[in-house]
């Protein structure tokens, strides 16, 4: 039956391989609730502008600098990101 009996670096494969798998998935979570949050700043500031109540233009201005803020951080984690996630996967 030793031959049924994994190795460590069989193990150790495996843990990288998952390791790998959270650690994207964690990202793109992240990132959607990034985006999520920065959409409802937009269209909540831009009702409140229509309906000239106050602070819908600093909601707004908010909600745009942070959808800018992510894009940014969405062509970084594209790039090295994905070249660090690969890494642990080895």
């Amino acid at each position: 039956m030793a031959w049924a009996q994994p190795t460590a670096d069989q193990i150790m494969e495996d843990v990288r391989g998952f390791l790998g798998d959270a650690a994207e998935l964690l990202a793109w979570i992240l990132l959607i609730i990034a985006y999520l949050v920065a959409a409802y700043l937009i269209i909540d500031g831009a009702l409140r502008i229509f309906n000239d109540r106050e602070g819908g233009t600093k909601r707004f201005v908010l909600g745009v600098i942070v959808a800018m803020i992510m894009v940014t951080l969405t062509t970084f984690m594209i790039t090295t990101g994905q070249g660090e996630i690969g890494n642990i996967r080895g």
